[in-house]
């Protein structure tokens, strides 16, 4: 089984067919071995990776039923109602710091919600506790990066990516971070040109690919935006975010164009006709 699990991870790393990953889980382990967690941890791993916030709760909530304290599995589920906007992140927050305080993806969790919601030193204390146990946590330094970032210490900024970088320079998760929160506080320039960079360090990465290409169209550079999504749903067919988007641009193609000096505003022709002008003059 071991080997198997082992198998399947190494088909997520390499971006294999996401639905091909889950058809191995289901038929080649779970089929046989309903009851082993480990299998149902790694399919709601998989499923988170393309945003299908309800699958992967569907498998974390399966091996948690199997082992309610497997840290893994809490986590993941974690991350999942973080993502999904889902305020039961609290419960299962509560549930793992139980088991492990310092639980490292758990902080980051928690760090990432602290700067959405601009508690910035409820995010400087969490880190400084990543960062005590051990100072060359990947996570931890992004985030230090990010909370710089917000304080307008670009200096501290590309230090610390300058240090993730002699940890492993083919990673983009530093620059991901950085985008994702400068997108979050609608720096969306800012946002476009850190994942600029962590797409020239790690170009198949499709989670800075699909960043990339949404902060384009907030830029309102749907051309350019729609092609690096495209590029990314190439490597990612089961990939809910980039589908969803995909299918609004395509609904919007057939949309009018209302713009002044201000603002630009896109709706079906017939309401542009009856409130179009209207709306240009405001």
């Amino acid at each position: 089984l071991e080997n198997m699990l082992a198998m399947g991870r190494l088909a997520r790393l390499r971006d294999e067919n996401p639905n091909r990953v889950l058809q191995f889980y289901e038929q080649r382990i779970l089929s046989r071995e309903p009851l082993y967690a480990p299998a149902f941890i790694e399919a709601g791993e998989l499923a988170l990776s393309s945003y299908a916030y309800d699958v992967a709760e569907g498998y974390f909530a399966r091996a948690l039923t199997l082992a309610p304290e497997n840290q893994d599995g809490l986590v993941g589920l974690a991350d999942t109602f973080w993502k999904a906007g889902d305020p039961r992140f609290d419960e299962v927050k509560s549930r793992l710091e139980a088991l492990n305080p310092h639980h490292p993806r758990l902080q980051g969790l928690v760090i990432a919600r602290a700067l959405a919601a601009d508690e910035l030193e409820t995010a400087a204390v969490v880190l400084s506790d990543m960062l005590g146990i051990n100072p060359k946590q990947r996570t931890a330094l992004a985030y230090q990066g990010a909370l710089a970032f917000l304080n307008e210490d670009g200096a501290k900024v590309e230090s610390t990516l300058d240090q993730l970088a002699e940890l492993d320079p083919g990673r983009a998760d530093g620059y991901w971070i950085l985008g994702e929160i400068a997108a979050r506080r609608y720096r969306f320039r800012e946002s476009v040109a850190f994942f600029r960079r962590g797409i020239a360090v790690e170009p198949d990465n499709v989670a800075v690919q699909s960043a990339l290409g949404l902060n384009l169209l907030r830029l309102g550079d749907d051309e350019a935006g729609r092609k690096v999504l495209e590029a990314a749903f190439e490597r990612d067919r089961f990939n809910v975010q980039l589908y969803n988007s995909l299918e609004v641009l395509d609904s919007l193609a057939g949309f009018a164009m209302l713009s002044n000096e201000d603002f630009m505003l896109r709706m079906p022709q017939e309401e542009a006709t009856v409130m179009g002008a209207a709306l240009q003059d405001q």
